[in-house]
Order: C-alpha cells, then sequence, then structure tokens
C-alpha cells in the first residue's frame, strides 16, 4: 500500500476518539441489554445473565469438553501411526483418517452418515469417469448446487422414501443423532469440488509439474522446501487421486465440521511431509491463545450484552421500535462482533488442532473486527480460506480480473446458496455486489500516484473507509440478523432526521477516527522495517 502521510498527532486523536466512543457504545448497549427482559437469555458464570440465543455456539461450547477429550485421542493415535509406519506412513495416515473420519461422522450423524457416503462415492465416480468430458465442470457445478438444494429442501433425506421398510432407520436416526448430517456437508462439497478439479487439473498439466523437479531428489524431498502456497498450486502425482485419498480427505476429522477449507493438493502434501510453517513452541502459543484469550474474551462478550438475541430472535423484535438511531447502530455492528467473535474461536479451535496434527491451513479472520474498512479487505479476512477456495475453484475459471465486476455476483451469488437458500442471504450477497462496485470503480479511479501526493487525498480515502463500514453493517444485519423483516425498520430509521444524523456522526467521527488508525496500520505492514 503507498503511504497516505497520516501525522503521529492525526493517528493519535484518531485512535484516542475512536476507543473513547467504542467504550461508551459499548456502554449502552449493556445498559439495553440488561433493561430489558431480552428472551435468549439466561443466567452464566457466576450468576451474570448471558446472551445464550445461537444454538449453534450453545451446541459447540456444550460438548466442548467431549471435542477436547476426543482431539487428544486423535492426535494421540495419529501420532502413534507416524512413529510405528515408517515406509508405509503415507498409507496408514490416510486409512487411519478415514476410520477416524468415519468414526466420528457415525457419532455425530449416526445412520444418517450412510447418505453422506453414498452421495459423495457418486461425485468420486463421476470424476473418476467423466473428467474428460467436454462440459464435464458444467455438469459437476450443476450437481453441486442441486445437492445443495435438496438436501435442505428434503432436510437429509428419509430412509423410508427409497423402501418404507426401512423406516425404521429414520427413527433410529431421529433418536441418536447429534447433529443432522447435511449441515456440514456443505463443507464436504467444498472438498469434493477441490479433489475433483485439482485431479483434472493435474491429468491435464501431468508434465508440468514433474519438469521443474530435480531429478535427483524425491518427491517428498521437493515438497519439503515449499511454502503453503506453492503446495496448493503443485499437483499431486496421479496415482494419489484415488478413493483413499478422497475419503481421507473428506473425512479429516479436525476439519469435518467447521473447516478451515484446505484444498486437497495442501492436505495430501502435508500427509507426505508436515507443515515446516510453524515451530513447536509457536504451535503450543497458539493453542494457549485459542482456548484460553479467544474463548475466554468471548465469554466476557456475551455476558456484557445480548446483540444476537436482539438482534436475531423475533421474539425481542419489538425491541427494535424502542430503539433511536443512534441503538440501531450499536445493535448493527455489536451484532457483527458477536459473529466474528464465535467463528473466530471456532475457526481457530479446529485449525489449532490440524497443525498438532502436522496440516496446517489458511488462517480465518486474520485481522481484528475492528481493523476493516472495505468490503473486499474485509471479505478476504473474514473466511480467508473459503476465499482462497472461491478464487481458485471459481474466480479464476470464469476470467479473473478481466472480468471482476461480473465474476464477483457469480461468486457471492454461490457463497449465499452455500449457506442457505434463503432470500436474507441472497439479499446480503446482492448488496455487497453493490458495495463493491462503487468500491472498485474508486480504488481503480484513484489508484494513482498524483492523488497520492494530493493534500486531501488522506482524508478521502478515511471517508470513504467510513462510509464502507456502516454498509458492512447494514449487510450483515440483513444476511445474519433479523432478515428482510427488519430490513423496513433500518431504512425508515436511516431516512429520519435523527437517523441521518447518526448516520454523520459515525461516518465523520466514529468510522473516520477508526480509519484514520487503520490506513496506518496498512503502511506498517507494507514498511520493510516493520
Amino acid at each position: 500500500m503507498k503511504k497516505l502521510g497520516f501525522t503521529k498527532n492525526e493517528i493519535a486523536l484518531g485512535f484516542g476518539v475512536f476507543v473513547i466512543v467504542e467504550i461508551f457504545s459499548l456502554w449502552r448497549f449493556h445498559d439495553i441489554s440488561k433493561a430489558q427482559n431480552v428472551v435468549g437469555t439466561e443466567p452464566g458464570i457466576w450468576g451474570f445473565t448471558k446472551d445464550v440465543s445461537d444454538s449453534q455456539w450453545n451446541y459447540f461450547e456444550d460438548n466442548l469438553y467431549l471435542l477436547i477429550s476426543f482431539q487428544v485421542i486423535n492426535l494421540l493415535g495419529s501420532a502413534i501411526v507416524k512413529v510405528t509406519s515408517n515406509k508405509q506412513r503415507y498409507l496408514n495416515l490416510r486409512i487411519y483418517n478415514i476410520l477416524m473420519g468415519i468414526g466420528f461422522s457415525v457419532f455425530l450423524h449416526s445412520v444418517g452418515v450412510i447418505f453422506s457416503l453414498v452421495i459423495s462415492t457418486i461425485f468420486y465416480l463421476l470424476q473418476k469417469y467423466l473428467k474428460n468430458f467436454r462440459y464435464f465442470s458444467w455438469l459437476i457445478w450443476t450437481l453441486v448446487i442441486g445437492v445443495l438444494y435438496c438436501n435442505e429442501t428434503y432436510d437429509g433425506y428419509r430412509f423410508a422414501t427409497i423402501n418404507q421398510s426401512l423406516g425404521f432407520l429414520d427413527d433410529f436416526r431421529k433418536e441418536n443423532q447429534i447433529l443432522r448430517w447435511n449441515v456440514i456437508y456443505n463443507l464436504i462439497l467444498l472438498r469434493i469440488l477441490s479433489f475433483t478439479f485439482d485431479h483434472k487439473w493435474a491429468q491435464e498439466n501431468r508434465q508440468t509439474k514433474y519438469s521443474i523437479i530435480d531429478p535427483r531428489t524425491t518427491y517428498d524431498e521437493q515438497i519439503d522446501v515449499r511454502s503453503y502456497k506453492d503446495i496448493v498450486k503443485d499437483h499431486q502425482q496421479l496415482p494419489d487421486y484415488n478413493f483413499i485419498s478422497f475419503l481421507a480427505y473428506l473425512y479429516y476429522v479436525p476439519l469435518l465440521f467447521a473447516g478451515p477449507t484446505v484444498t486437497f493438493n495442501a492436505y495430501n502434501s502435508q500427509l507426505r511431509v508436515p507443515q515446516q510453517t510453524y515451530t513447536n513452541g509457536q504451535v503450543i502459543k497458539y493453542v494457549l491463545r485459542v482456548y484460553l484469550l479467544d474463548f475466554g474474551t468471548f465469554q466476557l462478550f456475551l455476558h456484557i450484552c445480548y446483540p444476537n438475541a436482539i438482534a436475531k430472535n423475533q421474539a425481542n423484535f419489538w425491541i427494535w421500535h424502542s430503539f433511536n438511531s443512534f441503538d440501531l447502530h450499536f445493535m448493527s455492528f455489536f451484532n457483527l462482533v458477536f459473529i466474528w467473535y464465535k467463528f473466530l474461536t471456532i475457526w481457530r479451535m479446529t485449525r489449532a488442532w490440524a497443525l498438532m496434527d502436522g496440516i496446517e491451513t489458511p488462517e480465518n479472520m486474520n485481522r481484528c473486527i475492528y481493523n476493516n474498512y472495505n468490503f473486499s479487505g474485509f471479505w478476504r479476512s473474514w473466511h480467508r480460506s473459503f476465499n482462497q477456495w472461491l478464487i481458485r475453484y471459481i474466480y479464476v475459471p470464469l476470467g479473473g480480473n478481466k472480468l471482476k465486476v461480473l465474476n464477483m455476483w457469480v461468486v457471492f451469488t454461490f457463497v449465499a446458496l452455500w449457506h442457505d437458500f434463503k432470500l436474507d442471504l441472497l439479499l446480503w450477497a446482492w448488496i455487497i455486489c453493490l458495495a463493491l462496485i462503487p468500491e472498485i470503480a474508486v480504488q481503480s479511479y484513484f489508484n494513482k500516484d498524483k492523488f497520492y501526493k494530493q493534500w486531501w487525498f488522506k482524508y478521502l480515502c478515511a471517508f470513504g473507509g467510513a462510509f464502507q463500514i456502516e454498509m458492512m453493517c447494514l449487510a450483515n444485519l440483513i444476511g445474519f440478523g433479523n432478515g428482510h423483516e427488519g430490513m423496513g425498520i433500518v431504512i425508515k430509521n436511516w431516512i429520519s432526521i435523527q437517523g441521518l444524523i447518526c448516520l454523520l456522526f459515525y461516518i465523520c467521527i466514529r468510522n473516520y477516527a477508526g480509519c484514520v488508525y487503520q490506513l496506518s496500520l496498512r503502511e506498517k505492514e507494507t514498511d520493510k522495517n516493520y
């Protein structure tokens, strides 16, 4: 990033103003939360009321002790396989991962895992025998969208639909499943597509990789000196794209139910040679930070205010009507903080698990929620592993930056449908696209040296980022808050005199001050001496 030239006094003032406003906002929303009879709260630590409105997080938290126990068992088993296998290490690890993955899937989904395995096997056979078909890519993508739709519409299917005599399996599944198999199958579909296209591209370019390998080195030695980005792009040996590797990758336990998303090439390479990016000491520090700092501070946040319960629970919809414009802004942002904190904790716990097993994945949310000032940067940071997956398997094949404005509509529409077939999420995706169009145009026009020399340019950048922060909060409130039903309240509030004054305050004071500090951080990140 080119330097904008904010002075130390401007940066200090921006940071100070932002911190003061944010402390007041949190205090105000804390008072709102405690003063209302909010549905979706209950006594938490030491009897203090806590937001328990999010079923996904509640289930994860309630069963965390079981998850940690299983992590220990899984990692001990993996370590034993690695130590005792010698030359069969690669094969034994894949078999071990299959057994652990399917075993854990049975524990989660009961007999529902049968549907997961059958659909996955069908996809494997299709890519194995039809990958040279001219319209293969269109066929696979159509089937993936169809499976996403059917999995949700038919709620994971019923055995009785196949034959009435199998109806007892539906009853057994209902009584014994912990989590419906189709809930996490969206993640498995991403892995199926990764395996499919990595295999297809490896076959089409089989000479590319081997031509750059020194014949005096082994395949494993060649991988050992490569970075994570390298192993994502490097083809695996064609025999590695087999059914054993396919199942081991799809049902790899640490990343099975939450991610982060890792490509087949990267996963398979690290089975041969474990990740070299982090030392053992760094992995231990990462694990302690996740389980103590991230989890602990999120618990504190849930006890201070209840943004998810107020924003998402229909029983609390009446509270919205009592909000003034400033209160609505508090809620919209802290609802975003809630979602960020939840996924940050879950994703980092599963990533830590994979790192302890020698598998590196991209770090989702590699920036703090307060360190994002535009849609493109926010999305790249928020679900970073998914973003890299989308770029590799959708954005680049569609033409990349040559058709950027058109491709982003395809990408974000897929993201919305992948999450859920709901109008709220489609609106969320399209609002992001609408906000990205002027952002792309403005960045393209102003990214010239002559503007960086103008005294006013740095202030324009800060105000532009301040406006985009408001748009991100609005999109999130519609997509993951009270949906399009609450959109009317938000818009009505914004176009009132009080709403416009509030909007100007947030853009010109709070967001602007924060953007000044954020832009200064970006400059430090690009400074070689930083």
